[in-house]
């Protein structure tokens, strides 16, 4: 099986990966109680009212929405690899994890993006373990289905070494690199 070397296909898998081990821990916190609500039923929010988010359209709108923020999510996430390489891919993916917790859930809440905030306090811890386990998600399917080579830090050290036009050895104050742009 050959592996991802396109960042925003890696990104799209990694990030559905991501919603689906969130999706398991939100199901696995709602059975306790400790969690009063879905993330398509948060996605669904931003689009529709909150007596609408529980009806069939509105669990659909839910889904996709979801998906497609998780997907978009997964598309930086991939890209924080390829320029940092995959070592630690987990523990970043724990931090990107919880970026978005604060970003999304967080920022939302605040600028009222979603029909259905407020949420109660152990909805929102429990949300951050959730969002651990879409960087755990993500990171897993990143380093299982990536090309070996996606990782490979040489776009960032290349960058780095770069220091930009160079004055030629002649003294005359020209930059050589630059000639075939007269």
């Amino acid at each position: 099986m050959s592996k991802i070397k396109d960042p925003i296909l890696l990104g799209i898998v990694s990030g559905l990966s991501g919603i689906f081990f969130k999706s398991m821990g939100n199901l696995i916190f709602r059975k306790t109680g400790l969690n009063k609500t879905s993330y398509p039923q948060l996605a669904a929010g931003i689009f529709l009212k909150k007596k609408k988010t529980n009806t069939p359209e509105g669990k659909l709108v839910g889904l996709l929405a979801d998906a497609a923020l998780g997907a978009g999510l997964g598309v930086g996430y991939a890209y924080v690899l390829k320029f940092t390489g995959k070592d630690h891919a987990v523990l970043k993916g724990i931090g990107y994890g919880h970026g978005a917790w604060t970003l999304l859930l967080g920022g939302a809440n605040k600028m009222g993006v979603s029909g259905i905030f407020p949420l109660a306090p152990s909805t929102i811890l429990s949300s951050y373990a959730e969002h651990a386990l879409y960087g755990l998600g993500a990171a897993l399917a990143a380093t299982t289905f990536g090309d070996k080579d996606f990782f490979k830090k040489e776009d960032i050290d290349a960058l780095q070494g770069s220091t930009g036009p160079q004055p030629d050895d002649n003294g005359n104050g020209h930059f050589s690199s630059l000639t075939s742009l007269r």
